[in-house]
């Protein structure tokens, strides 16, 4: 093989690489320096008015050859803010200097100057200079810039709007005169930390008042939400650009959990809304925990559920697509606490069930908690709760029950209980006062209870019962007593019994008439005198308090009645009658005269009634028992009636006969009258007879044929 061939191509190889590959020189540095003209080399710092173009001088020093046609990369930056980022080609002499000059003008990487108008900012910023590219070693060079101008105040209305309100720009000056004409920039800023060429924008102007109206939804209506930046200035003025920012963004709040201090293993609910308030559906609630975090999703109102079961301080946050991530919450689980054991009823009785409940700290039952039972006996149960949180136990001896309770995250619980057997008591006897009573106590299956202790509360009564289960004893005083029997092992029985005396009631008779007095004696069982209501059931139906003694006014049938707290009551029964009444009546003196008589007394004060036809007439009895009445107006027979309650009613009939000294009178006055009719009658007989015999003797001259009759 010729080795010649493949060494000559590794020369030209060699040779190739070096023609194209350019020799680097060295810079002894830069300097950069500002001027508002481009034949002025200006100074590191500039001054300027607003919207005033300016000119960057670079200054490369001293290289250490020359070379021709060498490539420099030159960025600018202002503000941290690259605006120039070009290529120059520079030849360079040996030990001289090259200088190069750059108008603000060609600031237009990513039309950061133009577009966000960075010659109207105020304020002072530092432009920096770095140059790379053919050099060995890059270099850098600072100068700074300010910009002053004339200041601008810009109010939002509202303040802190949502998409859909339309916001009033209001731009004025340090005097808060209006001004018209000036440039209103919102940008949309996709990445709301950094401004950029692509954002989306909206451009206007002020109107003579001042203002410009913007309505978000409108003018972006694409998607209006996220982080806005507003610019103010004016265009070839003296103003300087004044800039808001303005965060209408989807934005999701975390609402605090519930409840605000969980136990570890207990629901907890969070709620997660927009900026108006709503629900969000479908965020994701992710909880922070040291073996990684939980995820939840909100259901349709925008709430999420969970259980956390460990024990300690947690973050939780809330996160949705476009939407701004939520603040973070923070929400201390602590642990769940002690159970509490619930027995019912407190004493059981055995034979019978008793529920065993185990409860949290939140007082909620618990499923599937353990209870240890252990019983009387010695005997170890271990039953488990049901859903609902509780055990339904057999009470099957009597003694004392120890509880514990245990369930995860919990604190164990210890309770006890004590099962009683049930007594039975029986009291017999009178009960009244002085009488044996007896207090028979059995137990559930009616076996008699030795050695029971039997007392009534409020006296000396005090024993114990004997083999038969018995035990005897007395009350003296008429009223409630309670009994109470006890056992060890045993429930505690109470019994109230009511001894009541007895009333004894002795009347005066048991046959009175109307108005006599009745009266009484009222004693106890013991033969004391008592005190008691007395009432008195008279034949209308009606009652009648009554104190000492007794007068009925009516005859019939009475019932008295002794009633008193703690005695039976006692009656007894009288009837009531009326007196017999005897009415003998005669003639005296032109007069009707009455006696009124009882008993063969004189009834004095006793209406009289005197009736004959249409007459009546009514008098009152004397002190002797009389009443009369003149007859000189009455005709035919007379009715005599007496009517009293204390009496029977009686009636007699006074036969009234022709007064003979009254008749002589009337009959010699008739007599008398007879005389005096015929007299005059007589008289007046013959002085009529003379006349007609004088006209007869007259009658008879001058008439011959008359007979002569008289």
């Amino acid at each position: 093989m010729n080795i010649k061939i493949p060494a000559m191509v590794l020369a030209l190889l060699i040779m190739g690489a070096c023609m194209g590959t350019a020799v680097k020189v060295d810079l002894n540095g830069i300097d950069v320096t500002l001027s508002e003209t481009q034949d002025e080399i200006g100074d590191d710092s500039l001054t300027t008015d607003v919207g005033t173009k300016f000119y960057v001088h670079l200054n490369l020093q001293g290289p250490d050859k020359d070379q021709d046609s060498s490539d420099l990369d030159i960025e600018i930056t202002v503000g941290d803010v690259v605006v120039y980022d070009k290529t120059k080609t520079v030849d360079f002499s040996e030990d001289e200097d090259s200088n190069l000059t750059i108008s603000s003008d060609e600031f237009n990487e990513d039309d950061a100057w133009k577009d966000n108008i960075m010659t109207y900012y105020c304020g002072r910023k530092t432009l920096e200079v770095t140059v790379s590219g053919d050099i060995r070693t890059k270099r850098s060079g600072e100068a700074d810039i300010k910009y002053e101008g004339d200041t601008l105040k810009v109010e939002l209305d509202p303040s802190r709007p949502t998409v859909s309100d339309q916001i009033t720009v209001h731009v004025t000056n340090e005097d808060d005169d209006d001004l018209g004409d000036m440039n209103v920039k919102f940008t949309l800023l996709e990445n709301a930390s950094e401004w950029s060429s692509e954002d989306e924008t909206f451009d206007g102007t002020t109107n003579d008042n001042g203002e410009k109206v913007v309505k978000l939804s409108r003018e972006f209506s694409d998607d209006p939400y996220g982080t806005y930046q507003i610019d103010v200035w004016e265009k070839d003025g003296t103003y300087c650009k004044e800039t808001l920012s303005l965060d209408v963004s989807h934005k999701l709040t975390l609402g605090s959990p519930d409840p605000s201090n969980p136990s570890a293993g207990q629901s907890i609910k969070v709620r997660v809304t927009d900026e108006t308030g709503k629900g969000v559906p479908g965020a994701k609630v992710t909880i922070s925990k040291p073996g990684g975090p939980s995820t939840y999703t909100t259901d349709s109102g925008g709430y999420a559920v969970f259980q956390i079961s460990e024990t300690g301080t947690f973050e939780l946050i809330a996160s949705k697509g476009s939407y701004t991530e939520s603040a973070t919450q923070k929400v201390t689980v602590e642990n769940k606490g002690a159970l509490k054991i619930d027995v019912s009823p407190a004493s059981p009785e055995v034979g019978k069930d008793v529920e065993i409940r185990v409860l949290g700290a939140d007082g909620n039952a618990l499923t599937n908690a353990k209870v240890s039972i252990s019983r009387p006996d010695g005997v170890i149960e271990d039953p488990i709760t049901t859903q609902a949180g509780k055990i339904t136990y057999n009470v099957k001896y009597a003694g004392t029950y120890k509880l514990k309770a245990d369930a995860p995250l919990y604190a164990q619980a210890k309770d006890e209980f004590i099962a009683y057997n049930n007594f039975k008591v029986i009291v017999t006897g009178s009960l009244v006062p002085g009488a044996d009573i007896t207090a028979t106590v059995q137990d559930m299956d009616g076996k008699p209870v030795y050695g029971a202790a039997v007392s009534v509360k409020g006296t000396s009564v005090s024993g114990s019962t004997d083999s038969t289960g018995k035990y005897t004893f007395s009350l003296t005083e008429p009223k409630d007593y309670t009994i109470t029997v006890k056992k060890d092992s045993f429930k505690d029985v109470t019994q109230t019994i009511t001894i009541k005396g007895t009333l004894s009631l002795r009347i005066s008779s048991r046959e009175l008439k109307v108005g006599d007095k009745l009266e009484w004696v009222l004693k106890d069982s013991q033969g004391n005198s008592v005190t008691a209501t007395l009432k008195v059931m008279e034949p209308s139906g009606e009652e009648e308090s009554v104190t000492d003694s007794f007068k009925p006014e009516q005859p019939g049938a009475y019932t008295l009645t002794a009633t008193k707290p703690g005695y039976d009551s006692a009656s007894d029964s009288f009837t009531v009658t009326q007196y017999q009444l005897t009415l003998k009546s005669n003639i005296d003196s032109g007069k009707i005269v009455v006696t009124a008589m009882s008993q063969d007394s004189p009834v004095p004060n006793l209406t009289v009634s005197f009736d004959a036809g249409s007459f009546h007439d009514e008098v009152k009895t004397d002190n002797n028992g009389k009443a009369s009445i003149g007859v000189k107006n009455i005709s035919g027979n007379v009715t005599i009636s007496a009517t009293d309650p204390s009496y029977e009613k009686t009636t007699v009939v006074q036969e009234l006969k022709p007064n003979t000294e009254n008749s002589s009178m009337l009959l010699i006055i008739l007599a008398a009258l007879v005389i005096i009719v015929i007299a005059i009658l007589a008289f007046t007989t013959r002085g009529q007879g003379k006349n007609r015999k004088e006209k007869g003797m007259l009658y008879r001259t001058a008439g011959s044929h008359l007979d002569g009759r008289y």
